[in-house]
């Protein structure tokens, strides 16, 4: 974010790009949830790798989600 405000025009605004940036930093692709596959594990669960599939896609619906809808709001927002 500090080297794309130092190209910024307009300083203290966040332009298109930064707001995508952080749209898509937020809504990270999950490769691998290690956290509910070793809480699965630890349930015993019988298939515990069964939501990696799931996950995986639902987290790169989310991330596309955001890049949509950042494309989509940015004409409202800009000046």
């Amino acid at each position: 974010m500090r080297e794309m405000e130092a190209v910024n025009d307009k300083k203290g605004v966040a332009t298109d790009d930064m707001c995508m940036f952080l749209a898509l930093n937020s809504s990270a692709i999950e490769l691998l949830p290690a956290t509910v596959l070793a809480l699965r594990v630890a349930a015993g669960s019988t298939n515990p790798y069964a939501v990696v599939i799931p996950t995986f896609l639902a987290s790169v619906l989310s991330a596309l989600t955001a890049v949509g809808l950042c494309k989509l709001l940015a004409p409202l927002f800009s000046r």
